[in-house]
């Protein structure tokens, strides 16, 4: 993702680990978070706003990044004002997950576990300290709904209950 100096923000940042990554690719960082404690360790890589991304009052950002965040927001809201929060030629980038509901997901998700649980024992992984929240929307249904909010944005299935869109604002 070529950030390129420009205002991007992360919706749903928690304790700013997205945040610090970008921090070489943009002086103008922004996150936006419900929870203040997770807000105290984000502050150090960005501008940082305790409140829901659906309500809060926030400038237009060149980029936009939704990580396992979009499930806790109503989607066609959350998709709707992150539409609207971009400025003209800006970028959308969501990895999101979605609720189980197909024989293609199951298997997915089954084919999934073992590398998944392996790579978390290797490296040490544990769950976020952060609040969690299954999806409530399968994957044909928000895909149905990007596509109409979003028209030319690119859907993916990925790997495990996961999705990803990427969307231009023209």
């Amino acid at each position: 993702m070529p950030f390129d100096g420009a205002r991007t923000l992360d919706i749903g940042c928690g304790t700013g680990e997205l945040l610090g990554c970008l921090k070489s690719r943009s002086d103008d960082l922004w996150g936006v978070d419900p929870d203040p404690t997770a807000l105290v360790s984000a502050a150090d890589h960005g501008t940082t706003v305790q409140g829901d991304f659906l309500t809060t009052q926030l400038p237009a950002f060149n980029y936009i990044v939704s990580v396992a965040s979009l499930h806790h927001m109503p989607l066609m809201p959350a998709l709707k004002k992150m539409r609207t929060q971009l400025k003209d030629g800006g970028k959308l980038y969501i990895l999101g997950l979605h609720r189980l509901s197909t024989p293609l997901d199951y298997l997915v998700a089954g084919l999934s576990w073992l590398p998944e649980t392996a790579e978390s024992i290797i490296r040490g992984k544990t769950d976020p300290e952060v609040a969690m929240k299954d999806p409530a929307e399968d994957y044909a249904e928000i895909k149905s709904q990007a596509e109409k909010i979003l028209p030319g944005a690119r859907i993916r299935r990925r790997r495990h209950y996961r999705f990803s869109i990427e969307w231009s604002r023209t």
